[in-house]
C-alpha cells in the first residue's frame, strides 16, 4: 500500500503566506477525499498520477486487464472530484 503522504507530495513554489495556506488546504482536502477510496483505488491513483505509469504498465503491475485499471480509475477519480466539488459547497 502507498502512503497518503506520498501522493500529497508536490514540488511547488509559493510565494506568500495567503498561497500557502490555500495550497495546504487544498491538500488536506484531497489527501482526506484520497482516505475515502479503499486501497486497490488508492494504489492505482498513486501510479497513474504520482509515478505516472500508463495504464497498461499499471495492469501489468496489478494483475489487471488495461481496460479494468481504465474503468477503475475513471471511477475513483470521478468520486474524488464529487467529494472535492462538495468539499467546495
Amino acid at each position: 500500500m502507498i502512503p497518503l503522504e506520498v501522493l500529497g507530495e508536490t514540488a511547488c513554489s509559493l510565494t506568500g503566506p495567503e498561497e500557502t495556506a490555500i495550497y495546504n488546504e487544498s491538500r488536506e482536502q484531497l489527501l482526506t477525499a484520497l482516505s475515502r477510496l479503499n486501497d486497490r483505488e488508492r494504489n492505482l491513483v498513486a501510479l497513474k498520477f504520482s509515478a505516472g505509469l500508463t495504464n497498461r504498465a499499471i495492469a501489468g503491475i496489478a494483475g489487471l486487464t488495461e481496460s479494468n485499471v481504465a474503468v477503475i480509475l475513471y471511477r475513483a477519480v470521478r468520486r474524488l472530484r464529487a467529494e472535492l466539488d462538495a468539499e467546495d459547497s
